[in-house]
């Protein structure tokens, strides 16, 4: 059977925030906000997929009026925006926690670990008190994270560790090296690397969270920047990875790639204006490159055409 018109739209949006949603001072442009009230005035529901928390990421659902489940922790948990509702989660097994903490040390790395509702450190510092200023959440020193771990029995979400990016290499390398019963270690950042349960990515939680709302993966639109958005925008019917995404993540198969030129985050106006030109289920045939100058151009094409057949 061959799918309706209704199957075949694009139905949801599921968008990173940092690189993505919002440009290098954290804002959410103007432009971009109307094209997702275009894009949900047209049925299609608006979500994040964050390494965030829920307190860190409510005030961007929040601007962005995000009407489905948020994907958080970078796919460890589904919270409802709304209630608070948890409908998915996934916890690192405190072993590997405790290892991670151990080698984090060893290598001179700042780690913030994510337990319970909360964020703790070791020592404030001024990579700490950047991350806070970043997330918009206060976090918790206790001077020793691998005894907070081990006087505890629940498991934390993650880790997320800041440093230079060849000294996270080095530890995901000694982490790797040490044993087989490893985490998911993922670059989020230049400057980040995750820990989290084996299995957990953006692209596993995009899957859960379209089995939840009823509808297809194929009727799914991602957006992201790095590494970590990689499994999403392959998972979604549609990738659209940011013109500044990582260079080593390469061009995801069957993607529509939309440069920034000299804007911060254009990709979604400039996706809901190919959907508003070519309708409602448009889709790339192929992996394209698509520059502002060239959304004009073939917008301007388009006006023209539909005026000479008038």
């Amino acid at each position: 059977m061959k799918p309706s018109m209704r199957d075949a739209r694009y139905r949801l949006i599921v968008l990173d925030v940092d690189g993505t949603l919002v440009d290098r001072e954290r804002r959410i442009s103007p432009d971009t906000l109307r094209a997702l009230e275009m894009a949900q005035a047209s049925g299609i529901r608006v979500t994040l997929a964050t390494g965030r928390m829920l307190a860190s990421a409510s005030p961007y659902a929040r601007k962005i009026r995000a009407d489905a489940p948020l994907i958080l922790y970078n796919g460890a948990r589904i919270q409802d925006p709304g209630s608070g509702a948890i409908l998915y989660s996934a916890h690192l097994p405190r072993d590997q926690a405790i290892r991670g903490a151990r080698l984090a040390r060893q290598f001179g790395l700042h780690a913030n670990l994510y337990l319970g509702e909360g964020i703790y450190i070791e020592r404030v510092s001024e990579i700490s008190r950047e991350s806070a200023r970043k997330d918009g959440v206060e976090q918790v020193a206790v001077g020793d994270l691998v005894g907070l771990l081990e006087g505890r029995q629940d498991d934390p979400v993650k880790i997320l560790l800041i440093g230079p990016g060849e000294r996270l290499e080095a530890f995901a390398a000694a982490y790797r090296a040490g044993t087989q019963d490893l985490p998911h270690l993922v670059r989020s950042e230049p400057t980040y690397l995750e820990i989290l349960r084996q299995g957990v990515t953006k692209g596993a939680a995009l899957l859960r969270l379209c089995e939840l709302l009823g509808i297809p993966p194929s009727a799914a639109v991602a957006f992201g920047d790095n590494l970590n958005d990689l499994e999403m925008i392959q998972a979604a019917g549609l990738g659209v990875a940011m013109g500044n995404a990582n260079a080593a993540s390469g061009e995801p198969p069957a993607a529509c790639k939309l440069l920034q030129a000299e804007e911060d985050n254009p990709c979604v106006e400039s996706w809901c204006s190919l959907r508003r030109w070519y309708g409602s289920s448009w889709r790339p045939k192929r992996a394209e490159t698509w520059s502002i100058s060239r959304m004009a151009r073939v917008s301007g094409e388009r006006t023209s055409t539909r005026k000479a057949t008038r």
